[in-house]
């Protein structure tokens, strides 16, 4: 019994040190220190030592844990797969700015999108809401491949359906169909096709990896 009691009031106490929860965002700086750990668990719990630790970044893929100091105004984040922070006071993190990359490329590779991104310091776009999905076709409307076959505009889209269910998902494992788009939106424009443009009138095509017209692609990056 005694013991019951002591995991529960450790529970309770890890439960309330915690204010924030943010997944796929890792925390960019102030950072303390980097240190490897075993789990999720024991990196919340390395924060929760110290008086002087607010903020705590787990990443799964390396099993690290990044302690930070920083305050709600201070602390900065980015978007990075796999990873999740913990923070002792309310924190949301700051919205992306999309844009168009200036390089274009008839391959729609992870690796050829990331690099065409990273030239201007961003990553590739994941559409979370109506707002961004607004901005993400006014920009490919603006800046995108226009081709005569299609009487619209084009951009390569992050999102892929490898699994060719015509159910594409994001880099971060969340699906696009679902509050900002609906399954009327997914167009198929090669059957078992695995990467995905965004069209000037706001759908998702599902197209070839590599494709017959050089496309931008779309990007975010943070302040």
């Amino acid at each position: 019994m005694a013991m019951l009691l002591l995991v529960l009031l450790s529970a309770q106490h890890s439960s309330a040190t915690w204010t924030s929860n943010i997944q796929n965002y890792a925390i960019l700086s102030p950072v303390q220190d980097i240190v490897s750990v075993h789990s999720e668990c024991d990196c919340r719990e390395l924060c929760i030592q110290y008086d002087n630790c607010t903020a705590v970044t787990y990443d799964a893929v390396g099993d690290t844990c990044t302690l930070s100091g920083g305050s709600q105004s201070s602390l900065t984040t980015q978007r990075r797969v796999d990873t999740v922070t913990y923070a002792k006071f309310s924190y949301t993190p700051p919205a992306p700015q999309l844009f168009m990359s200036t390089d274009k490329s008839y391959n729609q590779s992870r690796a050829d999108m990331v690099a065409m991104c990273a030239a201007q310091n961003g990553i590739p776009l994941i559409i979370r809401t109506t707002q961004q999905r607004a901005q993400a076709v006014q920009l490919v409307g603006t800046y995108g491949t226009w081709t005569i076959f299609s009487g619209g505009s084009y951009a390569f889209l992050s999102a892929r359906d490898v699994l060719a269910t015509e159910d594409p998902i994001w880099p971060d494992g969340t699906k696009v169909i679902g509050s900002v788009f609906t399954k009327s939106n997914i167009q198929i424009e090669t059957k078992y096709g695995i990467a995905t443009m965004l069209t000037s009138d706001g759908n998702v095509v599902i197209t070839k990896e590599m494709n017959p017209n050089e496309l931008h692609s779309l990007c975010e990056k943070y302040p």
